[in-house]
């Protein structure tokens, strides 16, 4: 004879009442927010297939990940070399934010964000399309600070 575990019992209505009353709370940040311009960015369906993964995913590439590979394959040791650990690096690297991603933004993580900054201040100060686009300005800008500090070579 088998045994089976009893099933969890379904909530009743007062821990419904209790749950609703006392949500879970979380901290909310400016990736974030980054994260969440990217989805509202995707809902608006303007002809751009984006979403919040692939808008964090276009900063960490290329305004942290792109002038690193940079800089170390400007360095004289590195240089040296024929390049394909630089190569590696830059793909070992992409890992991570979508992982990050996959991880954070759950889907009660998901609704409650998306509940939270429409009611935000944020949206006011910062629109949907200049957070969705200012990794290229940012990575421009870094570039020329690595060339005019003379890190990179041009």
């Amino acid at each position: 004879m088998k045994y089976y575990p009893p099933k969890k019992k379904p909530l009743n209505y007062f821990e419904r009442q209790q749950k609703k009353l006392h949500p879970k709370k979380y901290h909310y940040y400016f990736f974030d927010y980054i994260y969440y311009c990217g989805e509202k960015w995707s809902e608006k369906g303007k002809g751009s297939r984006t979403s919040g993964m692939i808008v964090l995913f276009s900063y960490w590439s290329f305004c942290i990940i792109l002038p690193l590979c940079m800089y170390l394959s400007s360095v004289s040791i590195v240089s040296r070399t024929d390049g394909w650990h630089i190569i590696g690096l830059f793909f070992l690297c992409i890992i991570p934010p979508v992982v990050f991603c996959m991880l954070r933004y759950r889907t009660q993580r998901r609704s409650a964000l998306m509940i939270h900054y429409r009611r935000s201040e944020w949206c006011k100060g910062i629109p949907v399309w200049l957070a969705c686009a200012m990794w290229f300005p940012l990575c421009i800008l870094e570039l020329w600070v690595l060339i005019g500090m003379g890190w990179l070579s041009t």
